[in-house]
């Protein structure tokens, strides 16, 4: 802040703290056509009240460049409280209704309706996808931090499990790899697999939800750089044409047929 020429330090003194801003009345806010000016007064709006329709109006009557004070308040009130919660009258009186409409739909599927063929990357909405995603989940009385660790002990012998307790996914893959491992071949990977993330779905009802939503899309494990394809799929140029089973992803669909399943059955 020091090394800020004196122009930008002014511009930046525009900008009202919001706990210094929601004790102002309107005759205290600047009201010129000016962007900050009408960045406080929204803001401003917003901190006021409680719903849509009172933020726009409050905004509207500090008065000055009214209709720019109103757009931006009422963005801001749009992204918290949703498109319903515009006055109904409001909407009804818009000249070019349904072309407005059009635009916002075709704005909305650009966007923010990318038509998605194969979840293949865990981040973002589907990071929960990760098996290292922090969730506590109970196996056999046994409480894990995450399903990784659940299933690193479901991995070696029942005298061993016990090390695997409230340990988060790194630290658990250390110790597996200086253990004794269980039989190994894909019918018992996928078991186990399936068995630590019904655990993980039942006992995580928001987790379970984001499952189902997923619908009926392919779920890969994308282990590209790690050249795990037996999980996984590593698409990087040294295993580009080899097999992969996907045994992770394979695991992932199968249980989240059985959650809709369930979901369906009992009419959610």
């Amino acid at each position: 802040y020091d090394e800020m020429d004196g122009d930008f330090k002014r511009y930046l003194a525009l900008f009202i703290p919001p706990n210094e801003l929601i004790c102002r009345t309107e005759a205290e806010l600047p009201s010129w056509g000016y962007a900050l000016n009408t960045w406080n007064i929204a803001l401003w709006a917003l901190l006021k009240t409680d719903n849509y329709k009172d933020c726009v109006l409050k905004a509207v009557n500090v008065g000055g460049d009214t209709d720019t004070n109103a757009a931006v308040a009422g963005a801001m009130a749009g992204v918290i409280y949703g498109k319903e919660s515009i006055p109904e009258e409001w909407i009804s009186c818009l000249q070019n209704k349904s072309l407005i409409d059009e635009i916002c739909e075709n704005f909305n599927s650009h966007f923010f309706k990318r038509q998605i063929k194969e979840i293949d990357q865990f981040d973002g909405d589907f990071a929960f996808l990760r098996l290292k995603t922090s969730a506590r989940i109970e196996i056999d009385g046994r409480a894990f931090l995450n399903a990784a660790s659940a299933y690193y002990a479901l991995s070696v012998s029942e005298e061993h499990r016990d090390k695997f307790i409230n340990v988060d996914a790194h630290s658990a893959r250390k110790l597996f790899k200086n253990l004794p491992h269980l039989e190994t071949d894909d019918a018992l990977i996928i078991k186990r697999l399936s068995t630590v993330l019904t655990a993980l779905y039942e006992q995580n009802q928001v987790l379970q939800d984001k499952l189902i939503s997923t619908g009926n899309l392919p779920i890969t494990y994308d282990t590209t750089g790690g050249h795990d394809n037996t999980l996984g799929h590593c698409r990087c140029r040294e295993c580009r044409g080899k097999d992969h089973k996907n045994l992770y992803g394979k695991a992932l669909m199968q249980v989240r047929a059985q959650m809709s399943g369930v979901q369906t059955l009992i009419g959610v």
